[in-house]
């Protein structure tokens, strides 16, 4: 039985607190604009349906800009290389845009959007800020003591390579579980298509039509499966690639490995930089940089080098520091 819009939403406000109305339309809102951008494979605005829809949801314009960029926020977050600060500036910037449409920020995160519903997802939004609200607040203590602690001197020493990361990585892991479980039930849904196929099969000799499409729903599937296992291997690569400096110190990974039997580790750690001219503090400058497309295996098996290594741990860090500036002074006494 197909229902109307009109009525699903008469329904919804019929069975839910006149004060939650609105913040569920928001949501409403912001999952219909999560699908879009899914199934289109854009992030264009041009959304005709829930322009066409605005007035049955009665929402605002400024309603509307909150539902878009909460989940252009989460996207962000997902698929661009953001650090912490990054990701909180952004929840900032998006609870001042829930101020001024006049709706409280909890109204995007009631239902799941591209990080779901989990108390990891609603993170994205409110532990960034440092809101410490209802089932959250453990995790906002808790995510914030691994994204502040040394932040002082690591950041003096680049140590804090893998922690200013810390949030984006969570919310990958976490979307990688939701995608784990996507492929899972797939599965149970063509293994029972499968089982329906084989009764057609045993028990019916002219079935050709029930076949037929039964053939064909396995087929969706299939192609569906494989679409959520790329997404699944594209948010592991970016997990893994938080593994792994962007930029690479040299004379610290060359100390690390001085020895004979370590040499091939530096080779193949190497051998997955390039050179390239980054832009620091307005001024460009030459550096050893992450390769953009390397496997996901690859950058797995990486990340476990360099934690053998210990190239994050901050001893290493100052012998690196040390060793580099020898160097340079024995290069100006020649």
């Amino acid at each position: 039985m197909t229902v109307s819009s009109d009525k699903l939403i008469t329904t919804i406000k019929e069975n839910s607190e006149s004060s939650h109305f609105q913040s569920l339309m928001i949501s409403l809102a912001k999952d219909m604009i999560n699908v879009y951008f899914s199934t289109k494979d854009t992030m264009d605005r041009d959304f005709k349906f829930l322009t066409e829809s605005q007035g049955l949801f009665n929402l605002s314009d400024k309603e509307i800009d909150l539902a878009f960029s909460a989940v252009e926020n989460d996207y962000k977050m997902l698929k661009k290389d953001l650090d912490d600060n990054a990701i909180k500036k952004n929840a900032q910037d998006l609870a001042a845009k829930a101020a001024a449409a006049g709706a409280p920020l909890a109204a995007v995160y009631i239902s799941g959007s591209v990080v779901g519903m989990s108390a990891a997802g609603i993170t994205s939004g409110l532990a960034t800020l440092g809101m410490g609200m209802g089932m959250t607040g453990g995790l906002v203590v808790v995510g914030l003591i691994g994204i502040m602690t040394y932040k002082g001197l690591k950041h003096l020493t680049g140590a804090n390579e893998l922690d200013k990361y810390k949030t984006r990585e969570l919310m990958l892991h976490e979307v990688i579980k939701q995608t784990q479980k996507t492929i899972s039930l797939i599965i149970d849904d063509i293994n029972f298509i499968v089982q329906k196929l084989n009764n057609v099969t045993l028990n019916h000799v002219e079935q050709s039509e029930k076949i037929k499409k039964l053939v064909q729903m396995i087929a969706k599937y299939q192609n569906a499966i494989k679409a959520v296992d790329n997404k699944a291997n594209y948010y592991q690569n970016s997990a893994n690639r938080l593994q792994c400096p962007k930029e690479l110190d040299i004379s610290r990974l060359e100390a690390l490995t001085a020895e004979p039997t370590k040499k091939p580790l530096f080779d193949f750690i190497v051998e997955n930089y390039e050179k390239s001219s980054i832009e620091v503090g307005g001024e460009q400058k030459n550096s050893v940089v992450l390769k953009d497309n390397i496997d996901t295996e690859i950058l797995d098996k990486m990340g476990e080098v360099f934690k053998s290594l210990g190239y994050f741990e901050m001893s290493n860090i100052m012998k690196g520091k040390a060793s580099e500036g020898i160097g340079k002074i024995k290069g100006m006494l020649r």
